[in-house]
């Protein structure tokens, strides 16, 4: 089907074109691929405007959503603390077809950084390990580094080149990385009203591998952690 035929498609489904796609979710193939780039742009629209009506939708059909739409339009329409957002964080490994669960995971990432609250922590927390895998190996897409590098911070000529670098020092500045530290030098409370222990344990490995503690042997850090330290 080409580019133009694409568009065609949908522009005659009407509201009924997303729906459509969505159910793409349940066959097998989106086990295997994600839709072509004709299909993506020609969705992009209507992706935008389910996104935009804020009505909370499934994990998978909110990621397959944000992943149509252009880094850009998804870094401005999906804010952190929607619920919906903060429910996918906690499924990306489940509930997700396997072509969406590294696009997701920066997405989720970005909008962690980008966030001020709590919930900020959530997204950074159920993330960092595979963007950081991702990077590390180079098995992302260019549309997920758009989405991402915004909220990296510059390192320096000589050092820019380190992705994953780039990644630990933007979390170790965010309200997570202060909550790490926190809980590197004293009993503080991980996460005030949090009750995920996913998060905590989480958090509790983050804080070793973003923040180079002497007390703590590297040995006992994640194996995930160790990859570009």
């Amino acid at each position: 089907m080409t580019f133009v035929s694409a568009h065609e498609v949908v522009a005659k489904a009407g509201p009924f074109a997303l729906e459509g796609a969505l159910r793409w979710l349940e066959d097998d193939v989106a086990q295997i691929c994600l839709p072509s780039q004709s299909w993506r742009e020609a969705l992009a629209r209507p992706a935008q405007k389910a996104l935009e009506e804020g009505t909370s939708l499934k994990p998978a059909s909110l990621a397959l959503c944000a992943w149509l739409v252009s880094p850009e339009v998804a870094r401005e329409v999906l804010p952190g603390p929607r619920a919906d957002v903060q429910h996918l964080a906690f499924e990306t490994e489940t509930a997700l077809p396997v072509p969406l669960r590294v696009p997701t995971a920066f997405m989720l990432m970005a909008l962690g950084l980008m966030g001020r609250s709590e919930s900020a922590t959530t997204l950074i927390a159920q993330s960092f390990f595979t963007v950081h895998e991702a990077l590390a190996s180079g098995e992302y897409s260019s549309e997920s580094w758009r989405f991402l590098s915004p909220e990296l911070p510059y390192l320096g000529i000589w050092s820019d080149w380190d992705r994953c670098r780039k990644l630990r020092r933007a979390v170790r500045k965010s309200r997570l990385g202060t909550l790490a530290r926190n809980l590197l030098s004293s009993n503080a409370p991980l996460l005030k009203g949090e009750k995920s222990l996913k998060v905590c344990l989480t958090l509790t490995t983050i804080s070793l591998a973003v923040h180079s503690n002497p007390v703590v042997p590297k040995a006992i850090l994640c194996s995930r952690c160790l990859m570009t330290w």
